[in-house]
């Protein structure tokens, strides 16, 4: 009876509470889903704000400013090992430079020049620095410095940099340099002798210590100097004859920055300038004073047409666009093997005279190798005429009246031989010009020279250093074009004749 009254009262209360149950779940339920509902869209809300509005995180970093050591050029300047194998009297040596305070990074801009007019800055392109000129830069000059460069190497590069120094600190305000007594109006041509020195060492306008001076100086013969048919101004004076010797120089310097900037206004000025030299040359593919075609003071001059010449291999080298630039060339070649004389394997220095200095015969043998002649009969001759040349600074061995001047010829031609010319020569030559070099970075010809001691100190060191820098400004590969066997190439190769 109790155990009834019990399931009774359990089945109530059980019936009660699932009652209760059901009355709350049904509203609390609802309750729920609004809420996961309405958080589901506040989440989505901010999940697009999110996506629309990206965080931005900015830091702020002190910068360190890193201060360039000063370029260290020229300290405690010793020459290597100096003594010779050859029986010869050399004088002692003892160089000891120090920099002077004036030389900085930033240097004075030219008065009344507008820069933005001309922008020189180097354009980047396949053919700046690479085997064109390979050696004048980084390991390319270390390599061509150890090769070919001799004992005394070393203090070579160091008077080269020492002279340029020098350069610097003399250019005008109007980015010219100018020469002495009867050179000093022919400011185009020791400007292009300038500016070829440092193009040697491989400065350009993108460089640290002298891109501003190679930009004045570039600026001062696209700008100022030169006229609208590609001649020069700037050129009178004794000993530039009527601007052909300007001509000659100031194209070559063009051609080769041409080269090695690709700057726009260079390129075409120095085909302008290259335009004028090839206008002039004489039908026999020789050059007179003046550019006069027939009937000149000299004819076919040697000493006249060398400059030609190497503006013209420069042209070539650099690529500008000359149709018939090659052509010229080979005319020229045959214009200086004209004035050969095969009896003495000597050159005239004129044709109209018919005169033979020894002196002349280095230009024309270099003429010849630039010229892709190298091997000819002519070219043998002279090199072994004058092969065993001697150096001395103050008393010069060989019968010419500028001696600097043709030793930075047979200097050349000694190289491009190689073997044991160069080898003869190369260790005498570079302990003179060093052991001759001033303290302040130039060299002055001295009177027993001849006339060229009055054309000043610009003169004197472009040569100089020059003459230094050739075993890195060229490479000795002077072998006529069709000698040189065909290899196959990949389409994207850029094919370029080096010298």
């Amino acid at each position: 009876m109790h155990m009834k009254e019990d399931t009774t009262n359990s089945s109530v209360r059980r019936k009660k509470r699932n009652t209760l149950l059901e009355h709350l779940i049904g509203p609390a339920g609802s309750v729920l889903l609004h809420i996961v509902i309405l958080y589901a869209a506040i989440q989505l809300i901010v999940f697009d704000q999110r996506q629309t509005t990206p965080e931005v995180e900015v830091q702020m970093v002190e910068m360190d400013i890193v201060e360039l050591d000063e370029l260290e050029i020229l300290e405690d300047l010793e020459l290597p090992d100096l003594e010779f194998d050859f029986d010869i009297d050399m004088p002692d040596v003892d160089v000891d430079f120090e920099m002077p305070d004036e030389p900085d990074f930033v240097q004075e801009p030219m008065a009344d020049v507008d820069f933005a007019a001309l922008d020189m800055l180097d354009v980047e392109s396949p053919l700046v620095m690479q085997g064109l000129m390979q050696g004048r830069v980084g390991d390319g000059r270390e390599s061509m410095r150890q090769r070919y460069g001799g004992r005394h190497s070393e203090a070579a590069d160091r008077a080269a940099l020492m002279a340029l120094e020098w350069l610097r600190r003399n250019q005008r305000e109007d980015g010219s340099w100018e020469g002495s007594g009867t050179a000093a109006p022919a400011r185009t041509a020791m400007t292009g002798l300038a500016l070829l020195t440092f193009l040697a060492h491989g400065e350009t306008t993108s460089s640290e210590r002298y891109g501003n001076t190679m930009r004045r100086g570039l600026q001062f013969l696209t700008r100022t100097a030169q006229r609208e048919d590609g001649s020069f101004r700037h050129v009178e004076g004794a000993a530039n004859r009527r601007g052909v010797y300007s001509q000659g120089i100031a194209a070559y310097a063009l051609a080769e920055a041409a080269a090695m900037t690709r700057i726009p206004e260079v390129v075409r000025a120095a085909e302008s300038a290259i335009r004028f030299i090839i206008d002039g040359m004489r039908p026999d593919g020789g050059f007179d004073y003046a550019f006069v075609r027939d009937g000149g003071e000299r004819d076919r001059c040697t000493s006249v047409a060398a400059w030609p010449c190497q503006a013209l291999k420069a042209a070539y080298l650099a690529e500008l666009d000359i149709p018939d630039l090659v052509d010229a060339m080979e005319l020229a070649a045959a214009g200086m093997k004209a004035n050969f004389v095969p009896e003495r394997g000597l050159f005239w220095y004129a044709s109209q005279s018919q005169r033979v200095f020894p002196g002349q015969t280095a230009p024309a043998v270099l003429s010849l190798q630039l010229l892709d002649h190298a091997n000819s009969r002519e070219a043998r001759a002279g090199l072994a005429s004058i092969a065993n040349w001697e150096v001395d600074w103050h008393n010069p061995p060989m019968d010419h009246h500028e001696s600097l001047y043709i030793w930075y010829y047979a200097n050349q031609v000694y190289f491009h031989a190689g073997g044991s010319v160069w080898q003869r020569w190369v260790d005498r030559f570079v302990h003179m010009l060093v052991s001759s070099q001033n303290e302040d970075g130039s060299w002055r010809i001295p009177e027993s020279q001849g006339r060229a001691h009055a054309y000043g100190p610009v003169y004197a060191t472009t040569f100089s250093a020059l003459s230094l820098m050739v075993h890195y400004r060229y490479l000795p590969t002077f072998q006529p074009v069709d000698t040189v066997p065909e290899e196959e190439h990949d389409e994207d190769d850029i094919i370029i004749e080096i010298i």
